[in-house]
């Protein structure tokens, strides 16, 4: 099935020093439609019926309105809440179904359940987004096919939120480079560091590059149609499970999902280079103070350097050290609490999934940042977990990140010594949020 999508161009800015977040993005994205056009200001929701109240869809009524006039059949309603809501969540479809003159009546699938009361600035939704298209991707609105927007959606955002979190990684590996370089530089020795990454014949580099995740898609996609037994020894190595759950899968969604948890696990590869730098510097620091002769009272920058690594915490280092969780680490670990929250010797995708809000891991605490239910009005437990424990890896990777940055700024003095500095990146991305016009024909 063919469909009529237009694209509504946007652009988006984030501070890297500031709190980012997936859902946060996610949400961004329906903030740059055109806003709705507001129909009655006042409204009264009720009538709410389910034959599955917990689940739905629901069917419910919006009367006292100033007028309906404008609403057509088939439209998104939206509203503010009062007392009421009209629904809550993120409904797949918000539709309404009858109209009269003061009130009409809607059905919602997806989302949760509406709440009977007062709704202001009810309106409706010109259009309702189909995707998004990420310029530095270069990937563009479908508009055939099977559309299943949130998980459409949500990859990409797992791409955005690499891309922010690679923008300021990218200046830490360059200063801590470079530090070192002027180091070697007045003590002399030789401080080697492979540049190359465990798999593909990537390196750093290439971490620092727009196109990897295409790059990531070709390979994968050669290995999964010609070499799978190749492929699963990749991802072995990386510590990432091949298919950890069943399902009615496909290609294209096991490719595109393997490539997001490859991308998402070769920053713990990243991370164990850090280190290694970080180890360099710091006898290399040791050198300097010798080779410079500090004056009295002793002062040395090797310990402002080792203070700043406590800072740091060993809990950090050590993840530096090891490159963090794996992907399979990860869901090892939800595998085991879900065992343990409902004592059962086996449990499945929905069982993760129906407990997943209470897990914690050390450290990083709740390790995502997504709304739940992951995607609404798609019953496809196993597929939200194949793609959560990739986005949680790289939702540790940026506490580790940020972690890092911190460091940085605790080294400063050391930086300025050798005309060195670092500030967090601003991000401006040009993106265009892919969109279908709801009943076009009514102008």
């Amino acid at each position: 099935m063919t469909v009529n999508v237009v694209t509504i161009p946007a652009t988006l800015t984030i501070d890297a020093s500031q709190t980012f977040t997936m859902q946060g993005l996610f949400n961004t994205v329906y903030a740059s439609l055109p806003p709705p056009t507001v129909i009655s200001a006042t409204g009264v929701v009720g009538g709410v019926s389910s034959i599955s109240p917990d689940t739905g869809p629901w069917s419910a009524t919006v009367s006292g309105m100033t007028t309906t006039n404008g609403f057509l059949v088939g439209d998104k309603i939206l509203g503010t809440n009062g007392t009421g809501q009209l629904y809550g969540g993120n409904p797949t479809s918000a539709q309404i179904t009858k109209i009269g003159t003061t009130s009409l009546e809607y059905t919602v699938v997806g989302g949760t359940t509406p709440v009977s009361g007062t709704v202001t600035n009810v309106s409706r939704s010109q259009y309702t987004v189909t995707g998004i298209s990420l310029q530095f991707l270069g990937i563009p609105c479908s508009n055939s096919g099977v559309m299943d927007t949130y998980a459409d959606i949500k990859t990409q955002i797992s791409l955005l939120y690499n891309k922010i979190m690679k923008s300021y990684l990218q200046p830490i590996w360059d200063l801590l480079n470079n530090l070192l370089k002027s180091l070697q530089n007045i003590v002399g020795g030789i401080f080697d560091i492979d540049l190359t990454l465990p798999v593909l014949g990537f390196t750093v580099n290439d971490l620092f590059s727009d196109n990897l995740y295409q790059r990531l898609i070709v390979a994968i996609t050669n290995l999964y149609n010609n070499s799978v037994d190749e492929l699963k020894r990749l991802l072995n190595l990386l510590g990432i499970p091949f298919e950890p759950f069943g399902g009615l899968s496909s290609p294209s969604f096991d490719i595109v999902n393997i490539a997001k948890n490859v991308l998402a696990s070769l920053w713990g590869a990243f991370y164990q280079k850090i280190k290694k730098i970080i180890d360099y510097i710091k006898t290399a620091l040791t050198a300097y103070d010798i080779a410079t002769e500090q004056p009295t009272p002793t002062f040395q920058w090797s310990t402002v350097f080792s203070k700043a690594l406590d800072i740091l915490g060993q809990a950090i280092i050590d993840f530096l050290a090891s490159g963090g969780l794996t992907v399979q680490q990860i869901l090892d670990d939800l595998i085991a609490f879900a065992k343990a929250f409902y004592n059962k010797t086996v449990v499945t995708a929905q069982d993760i999934l129906n407990c997943i809000q209470n897990f914690t891991l050390p450290v990083f605490g709740k390790p995502f940042d997504w709304v739940f239910p992951i995607n609404p009005g798609v019953n496809a437990p196993w597929k939200d977990i194949n793609q959560l424990i990739g986005d949680i890896k790289m939702f540790c990777s940026n506490i580790i990140g940020t972690a890092l940055a911190s460091f940085i700024k605790a080294i400063e003095a050391i930086l300025s010594l050798f005309g060195l500095s670092f500030n967090f990146p601003v991000v401006t991305i040009n993106y265009s949020a892919c969109a279908v016009e709801n009943n076009p024909q009514g102008g």
